[in-house]
């Protein structure tokens, strides 16, 4: 029973999809004949039917997507009186905006994906999105950067909240409602001026988002953080990417070793592309920054010099917020908040964007890593669930001694297997894989993640295998 009902489903949806591309061809072929007269020519002169009308045509439109909405605007303004024109344009607006967004609703996701590889800019956009889907929205309708429709499809297979959705197209859209409706109004009266008030409020308006769009798209970076990766960048050593190649062109998890801090900021200096550190959460919030860095970092000094770290796990509070809030990470927790971590993570993965992650702790593997905590593949099932698409992980090598951050093969996610099991695999063939890359390199000296005397750091070579 359940499979006829998703038959009969698909069947609807396919159904529904071809009228509507046969809709959008007999719009396209006959698109020369939709003019402002021929509007008028066919509504209803009687008020309430030509208002009925007027909706109609509107939710005509944002099924064609070809005819601009400029033109039913206008004709609002030659039917009504201005007031009642631009309550009409308001909702014809919401029509427009509404019927789009519910059919693509329940496509979910994978809708949302196709639209952004045909449009690279709406990967910029999103990271609007994530900090405000209401400005997302607005911006979205200022500055057109994808047509009215389409936004709207996006817009409900992204799953943007619908009030928010709703409020936000009507804001987005007022001033070219106000434009077009006052051209329509001052086609009889032939009075120009508030015509041309109206194209000024426009264009500024226009103006102002994309401006404020462009500084959007660029993530917010404290100037004083900008100042701390340049003298990074001047003072600690220059590491080469090996390996490159091995990464996919669009999302993956990138697993290495810690080395110290030297993983975390060899990455944030010179990792390519987009990319997104799981860092300790802790370290981005005022009032757990001291007692996470004095545990983490000095907890095993000896009791005499104890009070001195904990006095100086307090001072690099500020420095600490300055860093973490501006770097590219994503906060790690141990506590209900971990659901945010992996919420925000697959969100990146969703746009493109690398996830990085050191999941190593305190149990030994061999020499050259410790053992990886395995919960962060549950990012593939989650990042399967919303794309339908398998996530590759690729090992790191970090070599503070060589200077170079080294790639291997990916090791991709099984999602058909069981959960449990993949964790496993995928962990274990994951240490193999940076362990092998360490051994396969010339002799050097590998930083571990213990908190060890430097005369007890391990070499990649295997004790065994040493002559």
């Amino acid at each position: 029973m359940e499979t006829r009902h998703r038959t009969a489903g698909r069947a609807l949806r396919a159904a529904a999809i071809f009228a509507w591309l046969v809709l959008i061809a007999l719009a396209a072929m006959h698109r020369r004949d939709f003019t402002l007269d021929a509007i008028l020519h066919y509504t209803p002169e009687n008020p309430l039917p030509a208002f009925l009308a007027l909706m109609a045509l509107f939710a005509l439109k944002s099924l064609s997507v070809v005819f601009y909405a400029g033109l039913l605007y206008a004709a609002g303004g030659v039917l009504f009186p201005l007031p009642v024109a631009l309550l009409a344009g308001v909702c014809g607006t919401l029509v427009m905006a509404a019927v789009p967004y519910l059919l693509a609703r329940g496509v979910g996701a994978a809708r949302a994906d196709e639209l952004r590889e045909k449009h690279p800019r709406l990967r910029r956009f999103e990271q609007i999105r994530s900090r405000s889907p209401f400005a997302f929205v607005v911006a979205l309708r200022c500055v057109n950067v994808i047509n009215f429709d389409l936004g709207s499809m996006y817009c409900g297979a992204a799953r943007v909240p619908p009030l928010t959705f709703l409020a936000a197209s009507v804001i987005g859209k007022a001033a070219d409602l106000a434009v077009w409706s006052v051209m329509g109004a001052s086609i009889e009266e032939r009075d120009p001026v508030p015509l041309l008030v109206a194209l000024v409020v426009d264009l500024a308006l226009a103006g102002a988002a994309a401006l404020w769009v462009g500084k959007g798209e660029a993530r917010r970076v404290s100037p004083f953080f900008r100042f701390l990766k340049g003298l990074a960048r001047l003072l600690y050593p220059k590491y080469a990417v090996v390996g490159a190649e091995h990464l996919p062109d669009g999302a993956c998890v990138v697993v290495g070793n810690h080395a110290k801090t030297n993983g975390p900021v060899a990455c944030e200096l010179y990792f390519p592309g987009e990319r997104y550190i799981w860092c300790a959460g802790e370290m981005m919030h005022k009032g757990e920054v001291a007692d996470y860095a004095f545990r983490d970092f000095w907890g095993r000094k000896p009791r005499a010099v104890r009070w001195f770290y904990r006095l100086l796990s307090h001072l690099v509070v500020p420095l600490a917020l300055c860093v973490f809030r501006n770097a590219g990470v994503i906060g790690v927790y141990h506590d209900n908040r971990v659901i945010r971590t992996f919420r925000e993570s697959v969100e990146k993965l969703r746009l493109g964007a690398r996830i990085i992650i050191f999941p190593e702790h305190d149990a030994p593997h061999n020499h050259v890593v410790c053992d990886f905590q395995d919960r962060f593949i549950d990012l593939a099932r989650l990042y399967y669930k919303k794309t339908g698409a398998a996530l590759p992980f690729v090992p790191l090598y970090v070599a503070p001694r060589l200077k170079a951050l080294y790639l291997g093969e990916p090791i991709w996610f099984d999602p058909d297997a069981p959960l449990e099991q993949e964790r496993r695999r995928v962990c274990d063939a994951l240490m193999d894989a940076v362990t092998g890359i360490a051994v396969s390199l010339p002799p050097h000296t590998v930083v571990p993640y213990p908190n060890v005397p430097k005369r007890d750091y391990p070499t990649n070579v295997p004790k065994e295998a040493a002559p």
